[in-house]
């Protein structure tokens, strides 16, 4: 038999054959190695960011701490429903009156007036802590101020009908009325407006679609 004889063109070849696996290994291995990089770099990046955002919130903690005016102003959500729904109530109790007028129901709306004013007090003050502290600690969102100022402007109006009220019990009529009913209205328009952006405070601007 006869030698085999390969020419240069099968030569190549065969150095490409044998050389390929080697190669699509070294490509694979560099491959897994360069994801295998990127992965510690995103879980570094990622520690990095928790860490940050956990020595933030200790030392936000740290320098609020747990007083009792910081607890009593985390605890405005419970206060500030009250004095909603007092209003709320008085302005049914108005309606009612004006279309049936009595003694009893003149009696009623005067408790209710009084119950609505004095339960948004401890509702301003906790309001008022909870905001003072959320600018000391963070960055205050943009509603907060607009929030404050609609509820504290809301009491107000509750607190100049009061005084109209008492004002002018012995003829609470014509005029006098017209005004003080003008004013309940006004604070349910501020209460729904406040307690708008507060709902937006609590459970982020997107939470209703206006």
């Amino acid at each position: 038999m006869g030698a085999v004889r390969f020419g240069p063109s099968a030569l190549a070849l065969l150095l490409c054959v044998s050389l390929a696996p080697g190669a699509i290994a070294d490509e694979e291995e560099g491959a897994k190695d360069g994801e295998e990089e990127i992965e510690e770099i995103e879980d570094v990046e990622v520690v990095e960011v928790v860490q940050a955002v956990s020595s933030h919130s200790a030392a936000a903690a740290a320098d609020q701490g747990f007083t009792v005016m910081s607890v009593y102003g985390r605890l405005h959500p419970a206060f500030a429903h009250l004095p909603i729904g007092f209003l709320l109530l008085l302005v049914v109790l108005e309606v009612f009156y004006q279309l049936r007028p009595s003694d009893g129901a003149s009696r009623l709306t005067m408790v209710a007036l009084v119950a609505t004013f004095f339960s948004a007090m401890p509702s301003l003050l906790s309001g008022f802590l909870r905001a003072y502290e959320m600018w000391h600690a963070t960055e205050p969102p943009d509603l907060l101020a607009d929030h404050r100022a609609l509820m504290f402007a809301m009491t107000g109006v509750i607190g100049v009908a009061l005084v109209l009220r008492f004002a002018k019990r012995k003829s609470f009529t014509g005029g006098a009325r017209y005004a003080y009913l003008a004013l309940l209205f006004a604070a349910a328009f501020l209460a729904a407006a406040g307690g708008h952006m507060g709902g937006k405070l609590v459970f982020g601007a997107q939470h209703l679609p206006f």
